[in-house]
């Protein structure tokens, strides 16, 4: 829409602009902390400025879209922030992800990669460390990129693929800037400032990683890049890297915890000043007591989507909603629910996307007037807090009595000999709906060794159904169709399968 002369809305400088005033004020200070030593403001504004240069020479225009995957982190930044600071809108994916950036890749302008992506694309460019290399080392003078229009395209963001293809979304320089303006809150968010030093301990495909990141980067404080580390040297080089921020899966949480050793409560956690934000998944109590005996200070539950970013934080299965957050309880007709009914959630935020890329009918049936329906069932216990029952796909019917999966799943993952876990339940009328536990044992672990842990734990019917890999979204959540769809074989397959 077009902007009247009378009301001209503020243009908002672009991340290498902060970068470059970081540079000039605070030039010595670190930016990234890599495996090779850290890297200054100074040098990332030298950076950024030479891989920007060198981008310029693909002559994309400024509203263009970039799928960038690289596996180097600091490499995959320097393209981010390059092709921002010329206008370009950028979408990162894993160079391994496969099928599930498949429709990112396909709808780029330019393809921007370490590895050669198997679906085809517009234009591809190899992003090879001799490039790369001799990019950075091609003086630069810096271009003070354009600043923002609010409506502008800033980023291309994925849902978590859960329910299906990960689905795109257009985050713009407006949705961008209130979602770190939340993010700086430190009663309902992480509470990012200056002194913060936030370890990338996911890819930048993840949303949240990649809007974290740019807030950091935006107030001047560090990233920290781990090089790839084993159990044995974990425990010495998170003590030396000294993170205060963490943004982690939940499984993930569990086995970076269990590779620490066990610490007294004279001794404290490994790191007493870092906050660990769990996300995408029940955070266990047991998993919390030893987060907090073990490695951080403080951790957090929290609770949001791609496509509205924080919505607030859980404690005990309550949902503590973020200001900003305005949420209803509905029914089947949409009409709102009194408090203590159960219901449909829909949700607003000041950072929420207007829909899908490309997907017309998911627009349609996620984003309704005005509001965005997770699929989450809720029900409302004060003004400002929520508990969530559980998704609609992810509930377990147990003979009239429901129940989460993830509750479950979180119990026996504590409690069991299990590397990984995933339920699933198909009712379809043919057979009592038994539980299937999708179990990866941990190594070492015979069937009946895990039969007993199983059965010291499962208070309804289930069956053990062995599978080498629970399939996973980059964010780490279960794909739990694909699963349904490997374990339970269309009709035709099991027809054919007899024959």
């Amino acid at each position: 829409m077009p902007h009247s002369r009378n009301h001209i809305p503020p243009r908002q400088p672009r991340i290498a602009a902060h970068i470059a005033l970081h540079a000039r004020r605070r030039p010595g200070a670190v930016a990234v902390l890599r495996g090779d030593g850290p890297v200054t403001y100074a040098q990332l504004h030298r950076d950024l400025c030479a891989v920007t240069q060198a981008l310029r020479g693909f002559n994309l225009p400024s509203g263009a879209v970039a799928a960038i995957g690289h596996e180097d982190f600091y490499a995959q930044l320097l393209l981010i922030c390059g092709c921002e600071a010329l206008g370009i809108v950028t979408g990162s994916f894993r160079p391994d992800e496969g099928p599930d950036a498949d429709d990112l890749i396909a709808s780029a302008d330019l393809v921007l990669s370490s590895l050669k992506p198997a679906q085809p694309a517009r234009r591809f460019f190899e992003v090879t460390q001799d490039w790369l290399a001799q990019a950075l080392a091609t003086p630069a003078l810096y271009i003070a990129p354009p600043a923002a229009l609010p409506d502008e395209g800033e980023a291309i963001c994925r849902s978590s693929g859960t329910t299906g293809a990960p689905k795109r979304m257009l985050l713009t320089h407006a949705m961008l800037r209130a979602r770190l303006a939340a993010q700086r809150d430190p009663h309902f968010n992480v509470g990012l400032t200056a002194q913060s030093r936030f370890l990338v301990f996911m890819h930048f495909a993840v949303g949240i990683i990649y809007i974290t990141a740019s807030n950091l980067l935006r107030l001047g404080g560090t990233l920290i890049f781990l090089p790839e580390t084993t159990p044995a040297q974990i425990e010495q080089r998170l003590a030396g890297c000294r993170p205060t921020h963490l943004t982690i899966m939940p499984f993930q949480l569990r086995g970076l915890v269990a590779s620490l050793p066990d610490r007294t409560a004279a001794q404290g956690p490994l790191l007493p000043g870092l906050a660990v934000r769990c996300m995408g998944g029940s955070l266990p109590n047991d998993l919390r007591h030893a987060t907090l005996r073990r490695l951080a200070g403080q951790v957090r539950e929290t609770y949001g989507t791609n496509e509205l970013g924080n919505i607030g934080t859980i404690l005990d299965g309550t949902i503590t909603l973020a200001p900003g957050v305005t949420a209803e309880l509905v029914g089947p007709d949409g009409t709102p629910l009194p408090p203590g009914e159960p219901g449909a959630l829909r949700i607003r935020t000041q950072g929420m996307v207007t829909g899908y890329i490309g997907d017309p009918d998911a627009t349609a049936r996620m984003f309704r007037g005005g509001w965005f329906h997770p699929g989450d069932i809720a029900i409302r216990t004060s003004p400002a807090q929520l508990r969530l029952v559980g998704r609609n796909q992810d509930i377990l019917n147990l003979g009239g009595y429901k129940m989460p999966a993830a509750d479950l799943e979180a119990k026996l993952l504590a409690g069991a000999p299990l590397q990984d876990v995933a339920l699933l339940q198909r009712n379809d009328g043919a057979s009592p709906p038994i539980i299937i536990v999708c179990a990866v044992p941990k190594a070492g672990t015979t069937m009946d060794a895990l039969k007993s842990a199983l059965a010291a734990l499962m208070p309804f019917p289930y069956r053990i159904h062995p599978i080498a890999a629970i399939p996973r979204t980059p964010q780490g959540k279960i794909k739990r169709p694909a699963l349904h769809d490997a374990v339970f074989p269309p009709v035709e397959t099991r027809v054919a399968a007899a024959e």
